[in-house]
């Protein structure tokens, strides 16, 4: 009978340490594509939530110019039928803080600016802005 060689302890060791440094690398990725991914789907909801500002700003100017005061404002639904309304300096919705700024460029201009920020991990502040201006065409 011929004799195979045995396996020895050291040999065990190393496949053993390879296949954990091999295992550790593979949840270190792991992690870090989780937390690539929660920060995407949260500037997502942060855009969304910015547009739905803009929206919501277009709305009040449309059913009344002199509404669009200069100023910071947060929005709310209000109302029966339900409409949009200036409220307060900033609103809140998941965690995620809204202000809408509206300036003035001229008598029949408004610039708006929604900024959205979050705080996507502990000491860190993230913000998405966007920006359009209105026009009161019943006057032009």
């Amino acid at each position: 009978m011929k004799k195979r060689p045995a396996v020895s302890i050291i040999e065990i060791v190393l496949a053993v340490g390879i296949m954990v440094v091999g295992l550790a690398a593979a949840l270190l990725l792991l992690t870090i594509v989780e937390q690539g991914m929660s920060a995407t789907i949260a500037e997502a909801q942060a855009s969304f939530y910015a547009e739905e500002g803009i929206q919501a700003t277009i709305s009040i100017a449309d059913r009344s110019w002199s509404v669009l005061t200069v100023g910071a404002h947060g929005l709310a639904v209000q109302g029966s039928p339900q409409e949009w309304v200036f409220s307060g300096t900033s609103d809140t919705s998941n965690g995620m803080t809204r202000v809408v700024t509206v300036s003035s460029v001229d008598s029949d201009t408004m610039k708006v600016d929604v900024t959205v920020t979050w705080n996507p991990a502990p000491n860190r502040t993230a913000a998405i802005q966007e920006q359009v201006l209105l026009t009161d065409w019943a006057f032009i």
